[in-house]
């Protein structure tokens, strides 16, 4: 959901959710107890967050966005240029 926080819509809020599932045929990931998690299973990964979002228009640039998630995975934070969606 975008919220525009001025008037020419130029700076603007946005609230997530994304939900979605990964996988790697035969792949194997070494955590940091030296456990193995196996990656050839689909496995979900949902992430909830808020970000700004910036037109920057005399720097050639449509829109700057700054995201700030947390999931299942830990805390996120994004830097990108352009919208996604």
């Amino acid at each position: 959901m975008r919220i525009p926080l001025s008037s020419d819509r130029k700076f603007g809020l946005v609230t997530f959710f994304d939900d979605g599932g990964t996988r790697i045929r035969g792949g194997q990931q070494v955590n940091s107890d030296s456990t193995t998690t196996d990656l050839n299973s689909f496995t979900f990964h949902s992430d909830i967050g808020i970000g700004l979002r910036f037109d920057v228009p005399q720097l050639g640039l449509k829109t700057i966005r700054l995201d700030f998630a947390k999931g299942s995975s830990g805390t996120h934070t994004s830097f990108g240029i352009g919208q996604t969606f």
